[in-house]
């Protein structure tokens, strides 16, 4: 998780809260994709 917000940068939480959980509930989608394709599909 912490790498991919570093590449992809998440809205201001204080101003764009809907938004802010939207885009942190994708990364953790992807952060899964990325996780179970490593250990499960490979």
């Amino acid at each position: 998780m912490a790498d991919l917000q570093k590449t992809q940068v998440p809205p201001d939480k204080m101003i764009q809260q809907l938004e802010w959980v939207g885009h942190m509930n994708n990364l953790k989608a992807q952060a899964e994709e990325i996780i179970l394709t490593e250990l499960i599909y490979s």
